[in-house]
């Protein structure tokens, strides 16, 4: 984790472009009273602002100031004077005020998201791939509503990106009194200007930093408007501000490019009872390329309804590509439930834990790419290309690096680019593998030779600790953890080895975590809503685990019910029986929260 100061000195920043593309955020009422964009009005506003401009400051590269306000209009829309945005001002210091520089390009047509197409992304794609050598990172204003959309075709886009691009926008104009505006468009150029060579398509958004085609919007009405359901924030802008490296994607050594053409025939159907068969037909008729659908759960789909199947492989086997996404918030699709597995044998792919935004631009980008290349294209859907999808190594896989790792010939020993990547490779996979047979001397052997073993991590980032809890042995357990294993260290989904030993529901294993400084890692309503889903399904060992794991009985879900509540509306007997004799909050030493 990077953590830097605002009254840092030392911090440099690069030169941002501001892409203007209309939104929310600079809107006025318009004579009707309604919402609208102006030409001018954002820049004028953000050249006048003290918060984002200083009119009199004379960069040190020039010798004499541009004038205020210049504007040089293309087909497109109109590039303004460079602003400097105060960070550490004179009257801070005298000797060494920085500020950040920032050149807003406005569009001439600033649309309403909801008016957002693939050709005005493709816009945006081309505004980046234009001016990419003059600038060190790119900021995007954009209204909310088609934000994740245009955040995840861009990261498919802008190929071999090196450089950082920022999407945000705001729920409330940015010229009212009460405003999530500027701090989401301070946090982006802040964010921007500082870590500008991470190579991803972000979105940022109430303090946030999250990857762009892990996002989805989740409230119309409330400012903590978007959230990454399966992935963890990349970076937060508090009182300081912090990136996670380790989540950051690599750089690809390949030249960067972008990839305008991307195709529109791409259609989205919601799976729900009693779908018609017609419905179904015509969203899969031509000239629509490839479909989302949007299935039950882990992915299923009503394997009785024979018409709705024979429709799909008819469309399959005439070349559409059909993705199978989860409906549901958090989790993904995996054919483990026969009501999924029968997509599968049809052609179907599974989309994972996809968002059905990054599925929608991905399928785009990949259809035109392989055109004509179905095969192709269902072979790239599978494969995690920008970060979109969590794809976890096969056991043929794992085996693969760890003969790399030691010597063999392969593909992985020419390209690993670090030690650490070898360490990774071949130590993690033996000494899950002596957990697993609870080979004890072997698991001390790998400690002494690599010391660092217990903090490396697999590709869902899981540590050995993590292994041991999920394989249920208490014994191995405590071993790691007087080796030095931290019970804290969280998995890529945020997970610790405490909360894999409450959904597992072993008592021991969760006192004992608990004893050496393990707590949840997960907010109230997150936790709220793990609580409500035991107390539905009438889980009151589950409630226990939690409950001994410090978790308190009360904590609300989304829609602010307690387990109690939902006990009783579900006639959950056992859960109602224990939630009465343990209604009250845990002790002060055993309640802990943590917010990711």
């Amino acid at each position: 984790m990077k953590t830097t100061s605002l009254s840092d000195s030392s911090v440099s920043y690069g030169h941002v472009m501001l892409i203007y593309t209309g939104g929310t955020i600079g809107m006025v009422p318009n004579a009707d009273g309604e919402y609208d964009n102006v030409a001018g009005k954002l820049h004028d506003y953000l050249y006048n602002s003290s918060l984002f401009n200083d009119p009199d400051y004379t960069p040190p590269t020039t010798t004499k100031r541009k004038l205020p306000n210049k504007r040089v209009t293309d087909d497109t829309g109109t590039l303004y004077d460079p602003m400097y945005m105060p960070i550490i001002t004179k009257d801070t210091t005298e000797e060494n005020p920085i500020y950040l520089t920032y050149t807003m390009y406005e569009y001439t047509n600033l649309l309403d998201s909801s008016n957002m197409t693939t050709e005005v992304m493709m816009q945006i794609a081309d505004t980046i791939s234009t001016n990419y050598d003059s600038y060190d990172a790119f900021v995007i204003l954009h209204g909310t509503d088609t934000m994740a959309y245009s955040a995840s075709g861009l990261s498919f886009s802008l190929e071999n990106l090196k450089k950082v691009v920022i999407i945000t926008g705001s729920q409330i104009p940015i010229y009212e009194t009460r405003t999530d505006a500027r701090d989401n468009l301070t946090g982006s150029l802040l964010m921007a200007g500082q870590y500008f060579s991470i190579p991803e398509v972000c979105l940022f958004f109430d303090s946030q930093l999250l990857r762009g085609n892990r996002t989805t919007k989740i409230s119309a009405e409330t400012l903590e408007a978007y959230a990454s359901p399966n992935f963890p924030v990349l970076g937060e802008v508090e009182v300081n501000i912090s990136v996670d490296e380790d989540l950051i994607l690599k750089p690809s050594p390949d030249p960067f490019t972008s990839y305008v053409d991307i195709s529109p025939n791409i259609a989205v159907v919601r799976l729900y009872p009693d779908m018609s068969l017609a419905l179904l037909t015509a969203a899969l008729a031509s000239p629509v390329q490839g479909v989302v659908l949007q299935c039950y759960g882990a992915g299923n789909f009503p394997s009785n309804n024979q018409a709705l199947l024979d429709a799909i492989e008819d469309a399959v086997d005439n070349g559409v590509v059909v993705v199978d996404n989860t409906q549901c918030l958090k989790g993904g699709v995996v054919f483990s439930y026969a009501a999924g597995a029968v997509l599968e044998s049809i052609g179907v792919i599974a989309g994972g834990d996809m968002t059905t935004e990054a599925s929608l631009m991905k399928l785009s980008y990949l259809i035109t790419k392989y055109p004509g290349s179905p095969d192709d294209i269902k072979q790239q859907m599978a494969l995690d290309l920008r970060g979109e999808l969590t794809v976890a190594p096969t056991g043929s896989q794992a085996v693969a690096k760890t003969l790399s790792a030691v010597g063999i010939e392969s593909s992985l020993a020419r390209t690993a680019q670090s030690t650490a990547d070898l360490k990774e490779a071949v130590y993690l996979p033996i000494m899950q593998l002596a957990i697993k047979k609870r080979d004890k001397s072997a698991i001390e052997d790998i400690c002494k030779k690599e010391p660092g073993v217990l903090k490396l991590k697999d590709s869902e980032g899981k540590t050995a600790l993590h292994f041991a809890v999920i394989e249920g042995k208490t014994d191995i357990i405590q071993d790691l953890i007087k080796k030095g294993a931290s019970v804290q260290t969280r998995d890529r989904l945020g997970r610790s080895a405490l909360l894999e030993a409450v959904q597992s529901k072993k008592m021991e294993n969760v006192l004992l975590l608990s004893r050496h400084g393990a707590h949840l890692t997960m907010d109230s309503t997150e936790l709220g809503f793990e609580l409500n889903k035991a107390a539905a399904r009438n889980d009151v060992d589950l409630l226990k685990a939690f409950a001994a794991a410090g978790a308190s009985m009360t904590a609300t879900d989304y829609s602010s019910k307690t387990p109690l509540e939902t006990a009783q509306q579900c006639k959950s007997t056992k859960c109602i029986e224990y939630l009465h004799s343990h209604s009250g909050e845990p002790s002060a030493k055993k309640a802990r929260k943590f917010r990711r």
